[in-house]
């Protein structure tokens, strides 16, 4: 099988729950389509938006936003999670030991609450088709943030964090920027919106790796929910101030 139709394979089936058949490595090929499944994800939690939104924005918001936690296995819930739990201790020993704990304390269902419900509040402000791109295009971002959080990090401990960090290079953030560039026709401002989000995706992560000594993969996956709500907001933001362009 050609290398990259089995690196966009593995990303789906590996990243997702959606089933992509067979049994496929995670290679620095897998890496090429991170953006790729955010995409699909933000289209699957997408058309259900947009067809329920005329009738009710919250349940339509809440819905998406859920598909979204459930295609990713609630990985990446679990992430925010430890990381809300962690990020209340002080000191760099003691927030690795509370984020590689089994426990949920009150830090991580307050940062749930902190990421999520105000996520499906913005979504309720937009318009079915602007919510339904909103979401795709945040969904991208999200991934690319992710990515990002992994490019030249300093890994602490082992684990599929520290497997990830080897896997990602320079081809990969430069070949997710082109599935990226599709937002930009959505809405010309999302460029705007999504370089503020990855800048400020960078500098968490820098900011994590100095209070935690490193990144793991409960970290990663946190900037990526972070970077998804902060990708709503500022839309949110762009919309009040009308300034959208939208060419489709």
């Amino acid at each position: 099988m050609n290398k990259y139709i089995e690196g966009f394979l593995s990303a789906i089936s590996f990243f997702t729950l959606i089933p992509a058949g067979g049994k496929y490595e995670i290679s620095r090929h897998t890496m090429y389509f991170f953006t790729i499944a955010g995409l699909v994800t933000g289209l699957i939690a997408g058309i259900p938006y947009l067809l329920l939104s005329p009738y009710s924005p919250f349940i339509a918001s809440a819905i998406a936003v859920s598909i979204i936690v459930i295609i990713y296995g609630f990985n990446h819930f679990d992430s925010i999670m430890d990381f809300g739990d962690s990020f209340m201790v002080r000191g760099t020993e003691a927030k690795q030991r509370v984020i590689k704990d089994r426990y949920t304390g009150s830090g991580g269902i307050g940062m749930v609450f902190i990421i999520y419900v105000p996520a499906i509040a913005f979504l309720t402000f937009f318009n079915p088709l602007s919510g339904f791109m909103v979401i795709i295009s945040g969904e991208m971002v999200s991934k690319y943030a992710t990515l990002i959080s992994m490019y030249r990090s300093k890994p602490f401990g082992t684990g599929i964090g520290s497997m990830f960090i080897s896997l990602v290079g320079t081809w990969s953030v430069l070949l997710n920027l082109i599935p990226l560039a599709l937002i930009a026709f959505f809405n010309l401002y999302n460029i705007g919106i999504a370089s503020g989000v990855l800048i400020t995706a960078y500098a968490i992560k820098r900011g994590m790796e100095k209070q935690y000594g490193g990144i793991n993969g409960d970290l990663i996956g946190s900037v990526g929910e972070i970077s998804r709500t902060l990708f709503y907001f500022l839309s949110f933001i762009f919309v009040i101030l009308h300034l959208n362009l939208f060419l489709l």
